[in-house]
């Protein structure tokens, strides 16, 4: 490098799995672990990190501006141009954002990050001396859930089928119709041959 900018830059530090989480003089990711009360650096490819002019390849800040961010149960840092994910089980960084939008020779963009509005963003900045630009939206917060209403379906009651009892049916009374009593008379008349004659007569 032919020339070096300074620049004062607190030190940021996350709290994350009963560690903090900062980086050490060398710009190591390093870990302080409260129960041993040691302080381990467990990822040196940060150490590589520098930020450009932004205009230039060749001057360069004498400090670094990477930044920890403990961000929904996860460790977040950026470097000049992108930003990762770190797996504290693993000690292992996973790129997930890659700055591409407006391309510099100094490939020197981003300068820390921080939660605004619930979302993880990325500060973004083409002059150091005018502060931060702009926020890119790295992870957006979730929304949250809402719990449904639950409208319980109304029990829908039979209405029971009325049966209607028959009406009796009344035996109808038979009144039989005396007969009538026909009576008849016989005659027997005698004749002068000898003869009868039978006449038969109904009485009246």
């Amino acid at each position: 490098m032919t020339g070096v900018q300074t620049c004062a830059l607190p030190i940021s530090v996350s709290f994350l799995d009963e560690k903090i989480y900062c980086f050490n003089d060398k710009n190591e990711l390093s870990a302080l672990d409260l129960s041993t009360n040691t302080f381990t650096p467990v990822y040196k490819d940060t150490s590589k990190y520098y930020w450009c002019v932004y205009g230039d390849n060749k001057s360069a800040y004498s400090s670094h501006f990477n930044v920890t961010v403990a961000y929904s149960g996860k460790l977040y840092f950026n470097s000049p141009n992108k930003v990762f994910e770190f797996d504290t089980k693993t000690n292992t960084a996973k790129e997930i954002y890659e700055y591409t939008e407006i391309p510099d020779i100094s490939k020197t963009y981003l300068f820390g990050l921080a939660v605004k509005d619930g979302n993880l963003c990325a500060e973004y900045t083409t002059n150091l001396m005018n502060g931060v630009e702009s926020f890119i939206t790295i992870i957006t917060a979730p929304k949250p859930t809402e719990t449904p209403i639950v409208t319980e379906t109304p029990t829908v009651t039979e209405t029971p089928t009325v049966t209607e009892s028959p009406v009796p049916t009344e035996t109808p009374t038979v009144t039989e119709v005396p007969k009538p009593v026909i009576a008849y008379e016989s005659k027997i008349t005698p004749k002068d041959d000898g003869t009868y004659t039978i006449s038969v007569d109904k009485k009246t």
